[in-house]
């Protein structure tokens, strides 16, 4: 009975040994995955940051994508809107059109006649102040002298 006896406290000191190894292993093991779990907190948050910054990013270009397909369809919308008035402008006002080119004509004509007589001024007087030329002034009007 003393060898059974023998054998189980030896295989209890054993076992008592390989639990304190196993104790002491997850001791340390313990300390490690603490330092490295920190770590991957740390990078998992900056992760967390950099996907967050890229959905703001995709965002902002969406919007300002919306933003300059909207301004796009109003100045395709402006534009017609300018072509349509502009045809219905020369749909009623034909007759208007047509004046504006004959004043147009006439402006021409009248500033082509006063650049040809440019050269030549005159003066036009009365036929009373035509007999006496030097007592007469620009008006046409008399100068008396006093003597």
């Amino acid at each position: 009975g003393d060898a059974v006896q023998e054998k189980r406290e030896k295989q209890t000191k054993e076992d008592q040994v390989q639990q304190d190894e196993e104790v002491s292993n997850s001791a340390t093991q313990n300390v490690v995955p603490e330092e490295s779990k920190k770590k991957i907190e740390a990078q998992s948050r900056e992760n967390e940051v950099a996907v967050k910054e890229k959905e703001i990013q995709e965002e902002q270009v969406g919007a300002q994508t919306e933003i300059e397909g909207k301004i796009e369809e109003d100045k395709v919308a402006l534009i017609q809107k300018q072509e349509t008035v502009q045809e219905k402008q020369s749909e009623s006002d034909p007759i208007d059109n047509r004046s504006e080119q004959r004043l147009e004509k006439q402006d021409q004509k009248l500033s082509q006649q006063q650049s040809r007589e440019e050269g030549s001024d005159c003066l036009l007087y009365t036929s009373d102040a035509a007999d006496d030329l030097l007592c007469v002034d620009l008006g046409g009007r008399r100068i008396i002298q006093k003597k």
